[in-house]
């Protein structure tokens, strides 16, 4: 796999939900999973938020509507400190 770097690290979860995401049962030649070796850790950061963003406000969470509520909270205090 051309994007894989050999580090070890904590994003092994990502990797595993990109791979579940992306793969269609090709060739590891024809696969491809949509990783750009030269600049991984802006994707990588950018699908921590989808896949977190789609866990955390999924109906089937329990605590969906507890993250909804404190994330109003949030964006109310902070628009707060914001306005002029």
């Amino acid at each position: 796999m051309p994007w894989q770097n050999g580090v070890s690290n904590n994003d092994a979860g990502v990797f595993c939900l990109r791979h579940m995401e992306t793969y269609f049962a090709e060739s590891i030649d024809d696969w491809e999973a949509g990783f750009d070796t030269g600049n991984s850790g802006k994707q990588i950061e950018t699908l921590r938020v989808k896949y977190m963003a789609e866990i955390l406000l999924s109906g089937v969470n329990d605590y969906n509507e507890f993250v909804l509520d404190a994330a109003r909270r949030f964006n109310k205090e902070l628009r707060k400190k914001v306005k002029p």
